[in-house]
């Protein structure tokens, strides 16, 4: 795996999926058959979602569907941004099946990329400057969507109304050292929260998880045998397996070497199970 991102637990098949960017694909393993499923896509991914039947995926290109059972992938809306600067990020579903995603500004001059709001074909812009949207994840009320800027090193909470899909005022949840000398301790990019709150946030070039309080507190923190994980996910039969995507691509020879667990999956166990991500629903308000 070149560029891993955005496990996902599918409880109905008991399988995880995930993507790889760099090589355009969605992935599928159901460990009871040792079965592992590749559909390869015309553009990068940056996230999925899951769906009634397969799942929804922001490209580069657009939000498209994938049927799994048929390999059918349609678009059903097109990128709402120069593609030729900027793709598809991390993102989730809110409760009431709204995708929520960001994009990554890859000139990464300036915080030129945003957070938009998927309600069927409609792909609405939250106006939330940032260079490299991250760690989107709601709380276990759904009143606060968590929202990172990679390249600034800081995660935000802000208040959220589920029934409306609004998002209100914020506050800055975590700010973390954005020196490269001895506090440097990575960039907080993809995440989950856990049924009792708690954030968890894989720390890119930090080689660790860190586990944040829902007053934005670290209260624990897991080293890696990697230096770039990228994204968590809760998963399992009882949801208390962490599943981590890492990456291998653009790292030097001597990191892969040091790591060879680079652009592979991990897994941890965890004392608090998570919940089952929330499906894409195309026709919510």
């Amino acid at each position: 795996m070149l560029l891993g991102e955005c496990p996902l637990w599918e409880p109905r098949e008991a399988a995880l999926y995930w993507i790889d960017i760099q090589d355009r694909s969605v992935h599928r393993y159901v460990e009871r058959v040792a079965k592992h499923t590749v559909w390869k896509l015309p553009s990068e991914p940056g996230c999925i979602a899951r769906m009634a039947s397969g799942v929804v995926i922001a490209m580069r290109t657009g939000i498209a569907t994938l049927d799994t059972a048929s390999g059918e992938l349609k678009l059903i809306a097109p990128a709402p941004f120069d593609g030729a600067v900027q793709r598809f990020n991390d993102g989730r579903c809110d409760a009431q099946g709204r995708l929520w995603v960001g994009s990554i500004h890859e000139p990464r001059d300036g915080p030129k990329a945003s957070l938009y709001c998927v309600r069927g074909s409609r792909i609405q812009d939250a106006h939330l400057p940032v260079t490299v949207s991250n760690g989107l994840a709601f709380s276990v009320d759904s009143r606060v969507l968590y929202h990172a800027d990679t390249s600034a090193h800081c995660i935000k909470a802000y208040d959220f109304d589920l029934q409306s899909g609004t998002i209100g005022q914020h506050r800055v949840f975590h700010q973390f050292n954005s020196g490269r000398g001895s506090g440097y301790g990575g960039r907080p990019d993809g995440a989950a929260v856990d049924s009792e709150g708690a954030y968890w946030v894989a720390m890119y070039e930090g080689g660790r998880i860190v586990k944040l309080s829902v007053d934005g507190n670290i209260v624990a923190e897991f080293p890696l045998p990697v230096r770039c994980p990228t994204m968590v996910a809760f998963g399992g039969d009882d949801m208390r397996t962490l599943f981590i995507t890492t990456v291998r691509i653009n790292r030097s020879d001597q990191e892969v070497r040091d790591f060879p667990a680079s652009g592979k999956i991990l897994q941890m166990r965890v004392d608090v199970p998570g919940s089952v991500e929330p499906m894409f629903n195309y026709d919510a308000q």
